[in-house]
């Protein structure tokens, strides 16, 4: 894709379809101080074939959002590693979702 403009729908489109099929949103405990608990909202996406997400890597760096990525090998030999792309933070899963939200997705 040489026109950056189509680069840049199709980078959204995937990085929506990969948070609607593999990916969770929720609001996880941060700590706990003087009796108050402290929230900070989570965006995961997940998946064991690295280059599935090794495309979303690349939709994300295209598109400058910050991200983690997480590795976790397996256990127990009859298990798969699992690999996470993480976007942990207020200011962070805003500047995501403020973004994404621009772009009209759903299923029919």
């Amino acid at each position: 894709m040489d026109n950056q403009q189509e680069r840049l729908h199709f980078y959204i489109g995937y990085l929506l379809g990969m948070i609607d099929g593999e990916g969770s949103y929720f609001i996880a405990t941060k700590y706990k101080r003087k009796g108050i608990v402290y929230y900070m909202p989570r965006i995961f996406i997940s998946n064991s074939d690295e280059k599935i997400l090794g495309i979303t890597r690349e939709a994300m760096e295209f598109l400058g959002l910050p991200f983690y990525f997480w590795e976790a090998r397996p256990t127990t030999e009859n298990r798969k590693p699992v690999h996470q792309i993480r976007v942990i933070g207020i200011k962070r899963c805003k500047r995501m979702t403020d973004l994404l939200l621009k772009y009209p997705s759903g299923k029919r």
